[in-house]
């Protein structure tokens, strides 16, 4: 073999070699570094319940039958709805009820109960306005002094973490519907970081549907919740079609927030009252004087539809299971109604 055909067979050789190591040597390492996943906060669980308000003023009122119903529903959670109360908007104090008052002690028992039945419980306060002014509702809370309203704030869910801790809730909500004030966000999560230190089970918190995209401190969550409160058409008694129509649509924009903040949301509410125009706008309980046993099973029967086979649903709570039922109520409470073999359905699959 002449020197230059050795030359030349040696850099081809070295040529080779690098080729060969930087391709399945290095070039797999770096391929190997690219597809590290992000970090999901992945929860595989569908959260399947009843909110079950505590809207008796007798606090003696015994809540066990109730849970008993809910648990015959399939439902494997509970949502505990208890209202708090403060004077107006621009209040800066929250009434928090004495230590060891009638009031706690329900709320305790209820928990309990609920525990015996083997259901796990997301605990949801809400702040209500004792004398409102017209328009006023807690989504437009803008107090004197935020400092004062948030220390006050903090003082209410100091009692409520100690509560949820001695008595194993499972998921508790650290507000529901503050649309005023969720601009706040460092202020949220100091709020949050105390809740923790003294609470710990998951942590949610609850925004309404319109203000979705509004939640900057979900980085302080475990869960997103979402009041699913969306007006689905401008019509009385749609079609089916129409109903599907606009819950896709709903569901496309709640799947984009999901993937975006990174973060499971799930439903904390959702709910359809027995009145014609129910779909309208869901939250509100005085939309008609008209029964409407139809549109409402309508409603929950498209909800259920939208979601029960996708991968990304992470739970609802139907709002609520409280009142008389039946066939003649208009109320939210699905006892005894039309539509409530249609969670059970789903709920039992």
């Amino acid at each position: 073999m002449s020197k230059k055909r050795f030359i030349i067979s040696i850099s081809l050789f070295i040529m080779f070699f690098i080729g060969y190591y930087f391709f399945f040597g290095l070039g797999k390492e770096q391929e190997k570094k690219l597809d590290i996943p992000v970090e999901e906060k992945v929860n595989n669980e569908s959260m399947k319940g009843f909110i079950l308000g505590l809207h008796s003023k007798d606090y003696n009122y015994d809540y066990n039958d109730l849970l008993l119903e809910i648990k015959n529903t399939g439902s494997e959670w509970i949502g505990i709805n208890v209202k708090f109360y403060q004077d107006c908007s621009n209040s800066t104090d929250i009434k928090i009820p004495q230590d060891n008052s009638p009031f706690w002690l329900q709320i305790e028992k209820t928990m309990q109960q609920a525990k015996v039945l083997d259901l796990k419980i997301m605990f949801l306060p809400i702040i209500l306005l004792e004398n409102p002014k017209e328009g006023e509702w807690r989504g437009v809370i803008q107090p004197i002094s935020k400092t004062y309203w948030y220390d006050s704030y903090q003082r209410l869910f100091k009692k409520i973490s100690h509560l949820c801790e001695r008595n194993s809730v499972d998921l508790l909500s650290v507000g529901s519907e503050f649309n005023s004030l969720q601009i706040d966000s460092e202020r949220w999560r100091k709020t949050i970081r105390k809740i923790r230190k003294q609470y710990s089970g998951k942590i949610t918190y609850s925004c309404n549907w319109d203000v979705l995209d509004d939640i900057d401190f979900t980085d302080e969550l475990d869960y997103l919740g979402l009041t699913g409160y969306n007006s689905l058409t401008r019509r009385n008694d749609p079609s089916l079609g129409e109903l599907k129509i606009a819950w896709d649509e709903i569901k496309e924009n709640i799947l984009r927030v999901q993937k975006e903040k990174n973060i499971p949301i799930f439903f904390t509410e959702v709910g359809y009252t027995s009145l014609d125009g129910t779909n309208k706008d869901p939250w509100n309980y005085n939309i008609s004087e008209k029964l409407d046993l139809e549109e409402q099973y309508d409603c929950y029967l498209t909800f259920i539809n939208t979601w029960k086979n996708e991968p990304e649903f992470h739970g609802v709570f139907f709002y609520d299971w409280f009142g008389q039922g039946g066939k003649k109520d208009k109320g939210y409470t699905l006892r005894g109604k039309p539509a409530l073999s249609l969670v059970k359905k789903w709920y039992s699959e």
